[in-house]
């Protein structure tokens, strides 16, 4: 049976030191692990000193671990026009098109945008957590 540890904080506060040491002693231990990483800063790789990327790698000198570092911000790109369409899609009475939301996400939008004036950057503020979502997914993948 396969189980799941999730490491979660702010940032600083040692996910990846952590993750990455747990993953070792699991391996060590002679378990199967596989570590999935979804910080853009990549730093799993530099914690095991391997190349990490969107497909699993076994850590040299470490049997049993494999490591992968997913890119939140190309998977969300992928997803994010699929979203904006079903959003805007879901029927006008309401919030249709969820107050907005889904345009902001559907790029086929965008002339609708350009008048409107807001501080929202990106997706992953509107959102905050889809990078962790998207992490989870990528993890079934591999279970």
């Amino acid at each position: 049976m396969a189980r799941l540890l999730l490491f979660g904080g702010k940032g600083g506060v040692g996910k990846t030191t952590t993750s990455s040491a747990t993953a070792v002693w699991l391996a060590d231990a002679g378990l199967k692990v596989l570590l999935v990483s979804s910080d853009p800063a990549h730093s799993t790789s530099d914690s095991l000193d391997v190349e990490l990327g969107p497909v699993p790698v076994e850590v040299e000198g470490v049997p049993g671990l494999y490591g992968l570092e997913m890119d939140p911000e190309a998977k969300l790109s992928n997803l994010l026009p699929k979203v904006g369409e079903a959003m805007n899609n879901m029927g006008s009475g309401g919030m249709g098109g969820f107050g907005g939301l889904g345009m902001m996400l559907d790029p086929s939008a965008k002339d609708e945008l350009a008048d409107v004036k807001s501080d929202i950057k990106t997706a992953d503020m509107i959102l905050p957590g889809l990078d962790e979502a998207l992490a989870f997914d990528e993890l079934l993948k591999h279970m």
